[in-house]
């Protein structure tokens, strides 16, 4: 079952015997969990006593900080919990134990915090996809196209030639980068993508035959450094793959010239002939468990398998990237994280991560299997990691790191233990491929191991897979019933929900946003006051994940749904009046309104359809109008001049005689007589003018003490009607 070991390799390994006999790779790590109380807020950390250790430092930060700082505390060596009451809920922490022993230092790490919020934006996901089998693929490209939108992703996609050159790939993903660095989170390569190469060194340590330069995918996500290809002239290797010599489009840095700002993974079935499949046909069924896996089609335990075949290694303990990430996934118990045989145990049960290293070639790892045996058996494991010599320099035939990804039910793979990966923060939440980015970018945040910062750390597989899967919901359907739509669904059958959220396409950022802020507890939702179109949207079951880590608010992948509306009719207001006469009589020719509010604009308002208003001064007034519907709303005004009062029923217009007479005298004649009349001046602005008066039985003569010429307004009051007897030009 199992291949040969490499002779140079196997020579290394037994010089090292005494080491592995001495310790093994869990010694190296601190195995941690941690349970959370929500009130008071409070985490407490949990991990494996080790009798040999003589003192236990605990460190902590916030998940964006770079500094570890002082100590929280240092314990005893045997001490195996620590509880911190400092604490705040939403809040993301990171802890580090530093373990002491006589003869060496182990580490452990886990992002830990209490009801973490809902991620609803992950950013952009860049897909760039080989055209030679793009369309033999299209379904499969759609589909995941729709799933990445589903979990919170925008998309942009790139088709290139497989004899394109690395540079101008990166230039595209560059431009795009540029364009939103905030925004532009990853790429995924899916297909045989033009391989990039970097370096002069073997990583693997063997010098002889495999020093030079590695495939570098992790040059697609570095966006601001200059990769030369000027001073490297290294043809020692066995392959000419390796060979690095100036000028020939291979890179010089074995090390990153600057940080990586993108997550990288690579979908590569390319030169996989161990495998009756064709390369479209094992992409297909790649892309098949990888929708099977996102949408709970399948299910495995929540534990972790370690098959180690190098023990503590002189130090470097490989393994220990095993027990240092299950920690915090799994819990610390026996049944969390097994030692056990790969192949054995995993054909026959399930495990969402394993770790195995041994002695290796290009297609083996001793005590691990071959990619013969990945062609024979289906594993049932989801993520893995991977270590030994040769095959971690991936791009070649029937290379032993992407052979899982043509098999069973893994969807990612790295060459984890030169240097070492961190994949704790999935636990609470994180994609594969932020634990990429920060294993490419350490150096000293995390204890990083030979090869920290190298060009030939990458990733093989979706970097947008999550850990923890809620099952969707199901069979969304939409009616249009007028002024909304009305979206049902059948419910997820995950246990313990949170409930659902609504999110609806936004035409212009084409990007789905929230349509409320907290869950809702019914399978029933109305999206109100639609105007005609056209409109797409997706539901999305949401659980507060608790793990053993912490806990945060997760969601499904989204269920998709479009339909198109007749939409609502917008209220349109109007308006005519019978001004100048008072009081005025306002007639509503507003359309598509169901309800209204006046303002005559002398601090009185009315909700009638057709009011009638009497103004105590004359004026000219705006008069605004707002029509409403359950959806719309719309505003007309107008200025109304004011003039006349409501006396006509009482007095006769013809009658009445108004003279002036010069000089701000005015004389009023043929009133009815045995009538009292209060009698009031205003100026044009509304403003009540002074005036001395002469009153007879049927005459009135006004003279105004101070007048300005100008249009002025006269009120003739007789108990409680008025009338405005004329407009008067003062000269």
């Amino acid at each position: 079952m199992y291949s040969t070991m490499n002779k140079l390799f196997t020579l290394f390994f037994i010089s090292f015997s005494f080491f592995v006999n001495a310790q093994n790779a869990e010694d190296y790590a601190v195995v941690l969990s941690a349970q959370i109380q929500e009130n008071p807020p409070q985490i407490t950390l949990n991990w494996r006593t080790d009798s040999l250790a003589t003192s236990i430092a605990v460190f902590r930060k916030l998940k964006s900080s770079n500094s570890w700082g002082g100590a929280l505390t240092t314990l005893g060596g045997t001490s195996n919990q620590f509880v911190d009451n400092n604490v705040a809920i939403e809040i993301s922490y990171e802890y580090r134990l530093v373990k002491t022993r006589n003869t060496f230092t182990g580490y452990g790490y886990i992002n830990s915090g209490i009801t973490l919020p809902l991620v609803e934006d992950r950013g952009t996901m860049i897909q760039i996809v080989d055209d030679s089998i793009a369309q033999e693929i299209a379904t499969e490209l759609d589909r995941y196209d729709e799933d990445l939108v589903g979990d919170g992703w925008n998309t942009i996609r790139y088709d290139v030639s497989r004899t394109s050159s690395v540079s101008s790939i990166r230039t595209l993903i560059q431009s795009e980068y540029n364009a939103s660095p905030n925004e532009v989170k990853a790429v995924t390569l899916i297909g045989h993508v033009p391989v990039p190469y970097s370096g002069d060194n073997a990583p693997d340590g063997h010098v002889n035959d495999h020093k030079g330069a590695w495939p570098a995918d992790v040059y697609y996500g570095e966006m601001n450094g200059n990769w030369q290809d000027a001073t490297v002239n290294n043809t020692s290797a066995s392959s000419s793959r390796n060979h690095n010599v100036p000028g020939d489009g291979k890179f010089d840095h074995t090390q990153i010239p600057s940080n990586v700002e993108l997550q990288v993974g690579r979908i590569d079935m390319f030169n996989m002939p161990a495998f009756s499949e064709t390369e479209v046909e094992l992409l297909k069924k790649y892309f098949d468990k990888n929708h099977a896996y996102r949408h709970k089609q399948f299910e495995v335990v929540n534990r972790g398998a370690i098959d180690d075949n190098f023990g503590a290694f002189g130090g470097e303990a490989f393994a220990a990237n095993g027990w240092r990430n299950f920690g915090g996934m799994f819990g610390t118990e026996s049944s969390d994280i097994i030692s056990t045989d790969f192949f054995n145990n995993m054909s026959q049960n399930s495990y969402k991560w394993s770790y195995g290293c041994g002695a290796g070639s290009f297609t083996s790892a001793g005590g691990i299997g071959s990619t013969t045996d990945f062609v024979n058996d289906s594993l049932q494991c989801v993520f893995m990691m991977l270590f030994g010599s040769y095959f971690g320099d991936w791009d070649s035939q029937n290379n032993f790191l992407r052979a899982p990804l043509a098999s069973g039910l893994t969807l990612a793979n790295c060459w984890a233990g030169r240097p070492n990966w961190y994949f704790h923060h999935m636990s609470m939440g994180e994609n594969i491929g932020y634990g990429t980015r920060l294993s490419q970018n350490n150096s000293s945040t995390y204890v990083s191991g030979f090869g920290f910062r190298y060009c030939h750390a990458n990733l093989m597989g979706d970097p947008s897979l999550r850990q923890h899967i809620v099952a969707p919901a199901q069979n969304l359907q939409i009616t249009d019933e007028g002024e909304f739509a009305q979206l049902t669904w059948t419910a997820s059958t995950d246990s313990a929900l949170a409930g659902y959220k609504v999110y609806r396409l936004n035409g212009t950022t084409g990007s789905f946003f929230p349509l409320h802020d907290n869950p809702i507890s019914t399978t029933i939702f109305n999206d109100s006051c639609l105007l005609a179109g056209n409109f797409e949207y997706q539901v999305k079951a949401i659980k507060l994940e608790i793990g053993a880590s912490g806990s945060y608010f997760n969601s499904s992948q989204g269920v998709f749904g479009d339909i198109t509306m007749a939409g609502f009719v917008e209220a349109s207001a109007n308006f005519q009046h019978n001004g100048p006469a008072n009081p005025v009589s306002f007639t509503n020719l507003s359309a598509n309104s169901t309800y209204q509010t006046w303002f005559f604009g002398d601090s009185v308002m009315s909700n009638l359809e057709n009011p009638t208003h009497q103004y105590s001064i004359p004026g000219n007034y705006e008069v605004i109008l707002v029509a409403n519907n359950a959806c719309s709303s719309d505003t007309f005004s107008q200025n109304v001049n004011v003039l006349s009062s409501g006396l006509e029923n009482h007095l006769s217009l013809n009658s009445i005689s108004v003279h002036y007479l010069g000089k701000g005298v005015v004389q009023i004649s043929e009133l009815p007589p045995l009538r009292q009349f209060l009698l009031k001046v205003f100026d044009c602005s509304g403003r009540e003018t002074k005036f001395e008066s002469t009153v007879s039985p049927t005459k009135i003569t006004l003279r105004l003490k101070s007048y300005v010429p100008g249009i002025y307004h006269m009120l003739l009051q007789e108990g409680e009607h008025k009338w405005v007897g004329r407009k008067l030009l003062i000269k």
